[in-house]
């Protein structure tokens, strides 16, 4: 689910054109967004807990690996909005 939604994100933000590039921003600033990046940094969250880690005899969760492209994700879109703040009314 994670990587189909962004995956349609960053294919409809990075468009040529200026009136797709404005459905890009709603695709990205709407609470749905903000809901599903807020659900999955609780799941890898907890998936990536050193506590757990050590539970499991040093076995890491195989959700481990995609905790680097969320954040990257989620820091791409807070610095979109900081470098354009107007594009998002």
């Amino acid at each position: 689910m994670l990587a189909v939604h962004l995956r349609n994100v960053v294919r409809s933000s990075t468009s040529g054109k200026a009136g797709e590039n404005q459905e890009a921003f709603k695709a990205v600033y709407n609470w749905q967004f903000v809901h599903c990046i807020d659900f999955w940094s609780q799941v890898l969250g907890g998936a990536a807990d050193v506590d757990l880690q050590r539970e499991n005899a040093g076995v890491e969760s195989p959700l481990k690996p995609l905790v680097y492209p969320l954040t990257q994700i989620a820091l791409g879109v807070v610095r979109s909005v900081d470098e354009d703040p107007g594009s998002w009314r």
